[in-house]
């Protein structure tokens, strides 16, 4: 259970991840994204309570380490492949879990999937109303 939880979890992450990353750098408004997305079935609990709390704020101290994501990622993807399933999404995940890893972001909180995308698009994903810490 504790796999399928955290290859979930690590999913979410690096799809919200990408999505806002190209949403900001394509002119939207992290704030009209959260509106748009938050009364929708992509809304998540991740993306309208822990993203702002903390990752919206520049604040990417440990919750859960980059690098037990990574771990935890491998292991379902294991287990699924001697299950017979194809998981080509989580192959996906796991690549970006890596680069985070390589970015030097291996013992922040996975949330640094963010800053991993804000680097590579050249953009801030924060709250407007929210204090960097970075």
């Amino acid at each position: 259970m504790k796999l399928v939880n955290n290859y979930i979890s690590a999913s979410v992450t690096a799809i919200h991840a990408e999505a806002l990353s190209f949403g900001i750098k394509a002119g939207l408004s992290l704030e009209n994204i959260m509106q748009v997305v938050g009364g929708t079935f992509a809304g998540t609990r991740q993306l309208a309570e822990l993203f702002p709390a903390k990752a919206f704020k520049g604040d990417f101290r440990p919750g859960f380490f980059v690098r037990l994501s990574l771990k935890d990622t491998r292991l379902a993807l294991t287990l699924a492949r001697e299950m017979g399933v194809d998981t080509p999404v989580g192959r996906g995940v796991y690549e970006t879990l890596e680069k985070t890893c390589a970015a030097g972001y291996a013992t922040d909180d996975m949330s640094s999937m963010l800053r991993l995308h804000e680097e590579q698009a050249g953009v801030r994903i924060r709250l407007a109303s929210a204090k960097s810490t970075t």
